[in-house]
């Protein structure tokens, strides 16, 4: 279709005389979309180029095929690209524009200044069958006219397979009830149906064999055994999904035995044996705990709390496999005797996959997994997803940011922590372009939906520049600190509001540039922890008790200890009141809250800049992510002894 500029115009170009009227004129290759002119017969025409197909997920290039003159600026955001350039003469293009005109929300992404080619990714359909996008090509000429053509893309639906996930192991008494809680979401459709089945073991009772969590009640044992239980997935596309579960019965009236560490089925880096755990008895006491270990017995150190540790027990020279048991006997003579087994290889050339950054991750110590999210260098990277810490198996993407249809897509995620009340990652971001704005987001692990909690449209109060530190509050509040505005915010995680807490007129110490901060869990303790961004990295406590917070100095560092200085994160380790981060040397170091000691943590693993950690409290066990490869290994705290969780394609 075109459009008329001029009744009829002249034109003085440069060694030609140009008559531009209401005629012909090229059209691009849209097929469909329609097209106008360009103002003069010398002038190129917009050419959007040919209608076309594309599956979800596939790439889209909107090429203009030409060069913006004396390009020297652009802009991105919206679904529109706009290079702008200058130039007098009157058939030069001097602006292009991408502007969509139908369709669902896309990212796009740019060339730079000269030219405008814009790009993303095919979007999700949702549950339609496909969705169509309508872009127009705008060329502005130097005369100060233009022209435009249009194409269409239809992008259509490719079903993606459900996600299932379970526990991989559960621990009952026998005739006891439990529910089997599986987690399943499609992201572009919905969930069908569910179907259980037994595969081993003494027959078991399940509720309901159609349901998401059915309730298991235990067949009665004589002796620990083992169930497994088979989950099938149907999405309403007819893709199938599989899950399988372990599930112990132990008899009723046996001693209870958990093993912290080392996580079954890993690999044992140290070169003496550590096991740690927890024992229990039902009316009675644990009287002992024996390891077994290539023949040897290994008497325990049992705590009246019922934890015990094993020490300093020797592997022979080139063992690989370390096959031991643990037998715990009662005051009244009862005995339960579990067997676990872990590796000993030399993985350091082993054939790693390469794989994106982590952000940061958390522990759900409760399912035995760790929620991970991970990114690159472009929003389409991000993922959530978990990662078993008994088997180091990976899920596949909880949330996946380049997928539109759960929810908004940010970009340079700097941070996350996840709320274990809501089941919600908060996660902030800090765009290097400053012209955009800092938001900190919600992520549902259940469903992997993704929406803005607060930013400078979405609630009031200060606005973040660079937020860094972030720490879930007892009061239905998120702390986030930013070091750019030197404060320490609370973010509503209802309203979105933000309350500044403490800055630098508030507080008996200045905070220049806190980077990490962690909660005290104990809500009537009313403190927080953080580091700030110098050289010397002072650890500091903010006390939050009263209406304006103060701050106090916990510990200065000695030469050879202190911590590096852009800490990932600090971790709060109440059993031993400490605090727990990485020093300048790459080694964990332990900050003892009552004296201000530093101690630096003796341990194999090859801690990077890039590294974060994390702290299971019940089991005194760190995970930590090391390396370009960002593999997952836990730490026993006590001895620095250390297993890897996950590697090669079980590995982020």
């Amino acid at each position: 279709m075109m459009n008329c500029f001029a009744s009829l115009k002249w034109l003085v170009v440069p060694a030609l005389l140009v008559l531009a009227s209401c005629g012909s004129g090229g059209g691009g290759g849209g097929g469909g979309g329609g097209s106008s002119p360009p103002p003069v017969a010398a002038a190129i025409a917009p050419n959007a180029g040919a209608d076309r197909v594309v599956n979800v997920g596939e790439p889209v290039v909107l090429n203009s095929n030409t060069v913006v003159v004396g390009g020297d600026s652009y802009s991105l955001g919206g679904g529109t690209v706009d290079v702008v350039g200058k130039s007098l003469v009157a058939t030069d293009v001097v602006r292009i524009t991408w502007s969509k005109l139908s369709g669902p929300p896309v990212a796009l992404s740019s060339d730079g200044t000269t030219k405008a080619t814009a790009r993303f990714v095919a979007p999700s359909t949702g549950a339609e069958p496909f969705v169509t996008i309508e872009y127009q090509l705008t060329f502005y000429y130097g005369n100060g006219t233009t022209a435009t053509d249009q194409v269409s893309i239809r992008v259509n639906r490719v079903n993606q397979l459900p996600q299932v996930t379970l526990a991989a192991t559960l621990e009952v008494e026998a005739q006891s009830q439990t529910a089997l809680n599986a987690t399943a979401i499609d992201t572009d459709g919905r969930i069908a149906s569910y179907v259980w089945e037994q595969t081993a073991g003494t027959p078991a009772s399940l509720s309901d064999k159609t349901s998401a969590q059915p309730l298991l009640t235990a067949p009665t044992v004589s002796a620990p055994e083992e169930l497994t239980f088979s989950l099938k997935v149907t999405d309403n596309d007819g893709a199938v999904a599989t899950a399988t579960i372990k599930v112990k019965v132990l008899p009723t009236d046996a001693p209870r035995i958990a093993v912290y560490f080392p996580h079954p089925g890993s690999n044992y880096l140290a070169d003496t044996l550590v096991v740690s755990g927890q024992a229990s008895a039902k009316e009675a006491d644990v009287q002992s705990l024996l390891i077994k270990f290539n023949g040897v017995d290994y008497p325990a150190n049992l705590k009246p709390d019922g934890s015990w540790r094993a020490e300093n027990i020797a592997i022979p020279a080139g063992m690989e496999n370390l096959e031991y048991s643990v037998l715990a006997t009662d005051s009244l003579g009862r005995q339960t005797k579990i067997d676990a087994a872990v590796t000993k290889k030399d993985l350091s050339s082993a054939d790693y996959l390469r794989t994106d950054e982590v952000v940061n991750f958390a522990i759900d110590a409760k399912n035995n997994r760790v929620i991970v999210l991970s990114g690159g260098n472009d929003y389409k990277d991000f993922q959530l997803f978990t990662v078993d810490i008994t088997t180091g198996k990976r899920s596949s993407a909880i949330s996946d940011f380049s997928n539109l249809a759960q929810g908004v897509n940010p970009m340079a995620v700097t941070n996350m922590v996840w709320d274990s009340s809501r089941n919600k990652v908060y996660a902030a971001t800090a765009p290097a372009d400053t012209t955009k704005k800092s938001q900190i987001i919600t992520i549902d692990v259940q469903t992997g939906q993704r929406s803005v909690l607060s930013d400078s449209e979405h609630g009031t109060g200060v606005t973040f520049t660079n937020p860094t530190g972030l720490a879930v509050g007892h009061r239905g509040n998120l702390y986030v600190a930013d070091n750019v505005k030197n404060i320490i915010a609370s973010v509503d995680l209802v309203t979105g509001d933000r309350t500044v807490v403490a800055d630098a007129t508030t507080l008996q110490y200045e905070i220049d540039a806190p980077v990490t901060i962690a909660i005290d869990p104990e809500p009537a303790n009313a403190r927080l922890f953080l580091i700030p961004y110098t050289d010397d990295a002072p650890l500091f406590q903010v006390n939050l008790a009263s209406v304006i917070a103060t701050t106090s100095l916990l510990s200065q560092p000695n030469t050879l200890l202190s911590v590096k200085q852009d800490p990932s994160e600090i971790i709060y380790n109440p059993v031993m009141n400490e605090i727990l981060s990485l020093s300048s040397f790459r080694r964990l170091l332990r900050i003892d809250l009552k004296t201000g000691n530093r101690i630096g943590l003796e341990n194999e693993l090859p801690l990077t800049s890039n590294s974060h950690y994390q702290l299971d409290v019940q089991r005194q066990v760190m995970y930590v992510t090391t390396g370009i490869f960002e593999n997952l290994y836990a730490l026993d705290i006590a001895s620095g002894s250390a297993v890897q969780i996950s590697r090669n394609n079980q590995s982020f």
